[in-house]
């Protein structure tokens, strides 16, 4: 072998060396990007979480009622919301930080799977729960898209469940 193989030889191994040292490290950080992103999902999810139990408190105590499945707020009551500060800022707040939570999922900021296996039925819960005041939002002028991406998410999660009650059964999440 001569000087020169030897030399091409070596500079071959340090190229693959190098290219194997690069892949590595772009592993590395994809990884690590979707470490924090689930890490992301869980704390926003978590304050999102401490702010409808505030706006939660303040709808059922001028309600006089129990936010609970099956019993979503009526008509009557969205009018009230409207017509009520303090419901109106409690109501205002949640739907949109649902919204931006929902947007940042969409925009592949936060994690669907995660979202949906720590707190898909509890969103499904306040959707539709606030679906009547939702809508009445909708029909003010220049509106119409007010919480749509929510409206999304809640709607995906809730065909998801339709497939199987167990969120564990989907390891990854695709919102269209």
């Amino acid at each position: 072998m001569t000087q020169e193989d030897l030399s091409s030889l070596l500079s071959g191994i340090g190229l693959s060396v190098s290219a194997l040292a690069l892949a590595i490290a772009f592993w590395t950080l994809k990884a690590d990007h979707e470490r924090r992103k689930k890490q992301a999902t869980i704390e926003y999810a978590n304050q999102i979480r401490e702010i409808w139990q505030k706006s939660k408190t303040i709808i059922e105590q001028a309600l006089n009622k129990t936010v609970s499945r099956g019993s979503p707020i009526s008509q009557k009551e969205t009018t009230i919301i409207e017509n009520t500060p303090e419901l109106l800022t409690a109501s205002m707040e949640i739907l949109a930080r649902l919204e931006h939570l929902a947007v940042g999922v969409n925009a592949g900021v936060f994690d669907a799977s995660i979202l949906y296996r720590m707190s898909g039925s509890h969103l499904i819960g306040i959707y539709d729960y606030m679906l009547e005041y939702i809508k009445m939002t909708r029909e003010t002028p220049d509106n119409e898209f007010a919480y749509i991406e929510f409206g999304m998410l809640a709607e995906e999660f809730k065909r998801l469940k339709t497939v199987s009650r167990d969120p564990r059964k989907f390891g990854h999440v695709r919102l269209s």
